[in-house]
Parts: C-alpha cells; sequence; structure tokens
C-alpha cells in the first residue's frame, strides 16, 4: 500500500500568480496526461503556440516521457514526490539545438505541473568540459606513452655509456703497460747505454720519448676523469686547503723555475685555517691541473698568483649560489695570453683547446679543465673563470666551507 503525500507540494498562491510570473516557463495536464493550460514561456521553450498545445498528450510533446507513463501517474497520485529528466535536445526550424530540463511535479486536485527550464548555456558548456577532460586524458595517455619510450630510451643510452666508459677502460689500461715500455726504452737509448748517438738519432729518440710521454698523459687523464665521472664521493672528511695549496704549489715549483715564471702570493692574504668537507686528493687533483695550465701557457717573465680566503661576496653565477651559505675560493691568476669570449664557455669541454693554446702553448690533452669542473661539482662548489684576450686568465674554484652548505647545490 502506497504512502499519500502532501496535497500541493508545488509552491503556488491560490490565484497562481507564482506560474504568471515573467520568465517561469510551464505545462499544466490533467490525470489523463491531456495538457489544460501553457505558459508563454513554455510555449516559446517548445517553439509551439499555446494554443496548439493544448489538447495534445503530455508524451507527445515531451517524447522523453514516453516510457514514463507508471512514475507520472505515481506523481499524480503523491506517492511519488517529482519525476525529473535533464537535457533533452529540441531542434528549432533553423536547424539550431536547444538543451531543455524539466519536472513534474503533482497540482492540485489530480493534475500534473512541468516545470521547464533552458539548460542550452549549462549543457554545451558541460559539453566543452567533457571534450576538454577528453582531450587531457588523450594527451596524458600520448605523454605517458612518451615517458615509456623516454625512459626506454636512456636505458638504451645508459647502457651504451656504461659499453663506452668499459672499451675506455681496456684500452686505457692496455695501452699504458706498452706506452710505459716504448717512453721507458727511449729514456735508456738517449742515456746512450747501447751505445753513443748520432745527432739525427738523438733528435729521433727524443722525439718519440716526448710523445710517448704525451700519450701517457693522455691516458692518465682519461683514466681520471673517468674514475670522477663514475663514482659519487661516499665518504668526506674536513680537507685544510691551506696545506693542500702549500703542497700543490710546492710540487711546481721546479717546473715553474725551468718555465721562467714565478709564483705570486698576496700580501694580505688571509692567515685563517680554511676547511671544506670532501676528498684531499681530488681536490689536490683539480689545483694542480690549475697551476699545470698556468705556468704552461703564461711563459718565462710571468708570474701566476695563488690565493685562499673565505668569500664575502659571490659571483654572478646561472645558477647563483647560497648567498647565505659559506663559501671558500682558492683562486689562480696568471699573466698569460688569456681566453677570447667565445671560448669562455666550452673550455670545460673534454678535448677542447682554445686556438691560441694549440698555436702557442705544448702539446696537451684538453682534459685538464674538465677534470677540474668534475672534481669541484663532486664537491658541490662552482668554477668561476675570468678572462679576456692579452689580460690574463683568473680560476676561481668555489667550494662550500660546511656540509650542511653543500646540501641541495
Amino acid at each position: 500500500m502506497s504512502t499519500q503525500l502532501p496535497e500541493q507540494p508545488f509552491p503556488v498562491d491560490d490565484q497562481g500568480q507564482h506560474l504568471r510570473a515573467p520568465g517561469v516557463a510551464y505545462l499544466i495536464c490533467d490525470a489523463d496526461l491531456q495538457v489544460t493550460d501553457v505558459g508563454a514561456s513554455g510555449a516559446a521553450l517548445l517553439g509551439m503556440p499555446e494554443v496548439t498545445l493544448i489538447g495534445q498528450s503530455l508524451t507527445s510533446i515531451c517524447l522523453p516521457l514516453l516510457g514514463n507513463e507508471d512514475q507520472l501517474a505515481a506523481v499524480c497520485a503523491r506517492t511519488l514526490p517529482h519525476l525529473q529528466i535533464e537535457q533533452i535536445n529540441l531542434d528549432d526550424d533553423q536547424g539550431r539545438t536547444r538543451y531543455i530540463s524539466l519536472v513534474v511535479w503533482p497540482y492540485r486536485q489530480a493534475e500534473l505541473i512541468v516545470i521547464l527550464s533552458d539548460v542550452t548555456l549549462q549543457s554545451r558548456q558541460q559539453q566543452r568540459l567533457q571534450q576538454q577532460h577528453n582531450e587531457l586524458l588523450l594527451l596524458n595517455e600520448q605523454i605517458a606513452a612518451q615517458n615509456e619510450q623516454l625512459t626506454a630510451l636512456n636505458a638504451e643510452l645508459e647502457e651504451v655509456s656504461q659499453r663506452k666508459s668499459n672499451m675506455m677502460a681496456i684500452v686505457t689500461h692496455d695501452l699504458r703497460s706498452p706506452l710505459t715500455a716504448v717512453t721507458g726504452y727511449a729514456g735508456m737509448l738517449l742515456e746512450e747505454t747501447c751505445g753513443p748517438l748520432t745527432s739525427d738519432q738523438r733528435e729521433i729518440l727524443e722525439a718519440i720519448h716526448q710523445q710517448g710521454q704525451h700519450m701517457r698523459d693522455l691516458l692518465s687523464r682519461l683514466l681520471d676523469l673517468r674514475r670522477l665521472e663514475a663514482t659519487e664521493l661516499q665518504k668526506r672528511t674536513p680537507v685544510d686547503l691551506n696545506l693542500l695549496l702549500m703542497r700543490a704549489v710546492f710540487s711546481f715549483h721546479d717546473q715553474a723555475r725551468l718555465a721562467g715564471v714565478e709564483f705570486c702570493f698576496p700580501e694580505d692574504a688571509d692567515e685563517e685555517t680554511l676547511q671544506v668537507p670532501g676528498d684531499a686528493d681530488i681536490l689536490q687533483q683539480a689545483v694542480a691541473n690549475l697551476l699545470s695550465n698556468a705556468i704552461k701557457y703564461t711563459g718565462a717573465g710571468g708570474n701566476v698568483t695563488v690565493r685562499l680566503y673565505r668569500a664575502t661576496t659571490l659571483p654572478a653565477l646561472d645558477p647563483p649560489l647560497d648567498p647565505t651559505g659559506c663559501w671558500c675560493v682558492i683562486e689562480v691568476a696568471d699573466t698569460g695570453p688569456g681566453i677570447a669570449d667565445d671560448d669562455l664557455h666550452r673550455i670545460f669541454d673534454p678535448f677542447f683547446r682554445t686556438d691560441e693554446a694549440r698555436v702557442r702553448g705544448p702539446a696537451g690533452s684538453g682534459l685538464g679543465l674538465a677534470i677540474v669542473q668534475m672534481a669541484v661539482r663532486q664537491h658541490h662548489g662552482r668554477v668561476h673563470v675570468i678572462s679576456s684576450l692579452g689580460q690574463g686568465t683568473t680560476f676561481l674554484l668555489l667550494l662550500p666551507c660546511d656540509a650542511a652548505d653543500a646540501v641541495g647545490i
């Protein structure tokens, strides 16, 4: 047994003033679903004159109501509160589509009222949103597929890089022994252990010995660079930069003297002991490469200035360094030929040598500065170079003084 709802759930006054308000679109029908009254807005919304709608069946006017007769009867009997249908599409004479929604309420004694609403704008917005949603889903699927391709490509590139590194390690390792033998035998012959040499023989042997040493140096630097690229610093210990710099300068004292280059140390140098967390051997190698280059390209009569200090201002770098951190600076400045502006961004590339270096300087591997940059990066620092042709070159190694400053760099 069904429970009957209140007599008049649809709010309207006795004279029907609410229905006659502007913009209210409605139909009223009897228990047999025959239209008995039509609001002007309702007729306009349905695209039919009021007189034409009177007497027609509600289901013939609103086709989506076909098949819902039992529910309409339940609404009329007040056993169902209301019946609602969303987004009914209507085509006018010009082929334009509008969308309406309707709600059927019980009305007066054994009557129904159908409230109509134009939802064309909302429906079209919803369709656009749905289309955009579908496009985003498709785009996400495409991005996911591209990510899978990139992941596979990265894995392939890593495998190729690993094979290259392995091959480089094998080649460099296998070449070092025969090159050591070649330079050793050439050195023995130059010492005339097997008898006196003619001037032509000595000249040839000196060339063999020199080129052999150059190849050994190249192989050693290749191995150094590979080791730096393949490993990360696992354990950091305090490195005394004052002691490190003193040892590096001392080891190049004879080379500088033979080249006619003088080491200079500013009189106002800070005597504060500076330490950084890291690997002393790797940092020593980086400083040694800078000193070697400075001596090599400065030439007789020039000088190399070495400084160590705590930075009070930081150079403009991209990305910038943390200005709130503590930074130690190792500065190596020479009075050599300098570097052209066009070459400054390439000097850290492996095997790159400037035209000036190839013309004026001795043979080099082009790996020294690449090793410097890799070593400093492993210590979460940065290399900054200041140079111009004819004005010398200054290298700044900026290193975080404390382990906490290195985090996030």
